[in-house]
């Protein structure tokens, strides 16, 4: 997709409490659009090939609620494993990938977007890295776009040599 990379997030809190508002620094342009991003599949350059990247990030928080005579949750608790699960619309130039949904073989898939040059040599970026992710759906739509394509679900699990199912690095200039 053609636009701003984006975030959207739900949070838990045990209390609220009133606060002054913050100020928000707002750069121009945006600093990582969709021309800023690199996709690899198991090291290799994939992204003239994949659109619409999506990611959800679900870490099995939930509030505890006891009868405490509070408007308060008594904690937050994280009661299940998490959860990492995407997709992307892919343009398939062969059938290897679908090969690999069906064989359910582990994939590194990364995401990175390197933006516009802050100060020295930092870059505002981010770089999302799931070293050990399966797909969990590649149906053959037919199309996308008048190509060959389909949209990809996946999910990504831990994997031990990385130590870790996620990692996401931001960078700005206190990186």
């Amino acid at each position: 997709s053609k636009g701003r990379a984006k975030a959207a997030t739900e949070w838990l809190f045990k209390s609220e409490q009133t606060r002054a508002a913050s100020t928000a620094t707002h750069y121009t342009p945006d600093p990582l659009m969709f021309y800023h991003a690199q996709v690899e599949i198991d090291d290799t350059t994939a992204g003239a090939r994949i659109g619409a990247l999506k990611l959800k990030i679900d870490n099995g928080a939930e509030a505890l609620w006891r009868y405490s005579q509070s408007q308060d949750c008594d904690d937050i608790i994280v009661a299940k494993r998490p959860v990492i699960e995407g997709g992307f619309d892919m343009y398939f130039t062969s059938t290897a990938e679908r090969a690999d949904y069906l064989a359910n073989t582990s994939k590194k898939i990364e995401f990175n977007l390197t933006g516009d040059l802050i100060t020295g040599s930092s870059y505002f970026r981010m770089l999302v890295t799931m070293p050990a992710c399966k797909y969990t759906a590649v149906p053959f739509d037919g199309e996308k776009d008048g190509l060959l394509g389909a949209s990809v679900a996946f999910k990504s699990y831990f994997q031990t040599t990385a130590a870790n199912a996620l990692n996401i690095i931001i960078g700005n200039t206190t990186t």
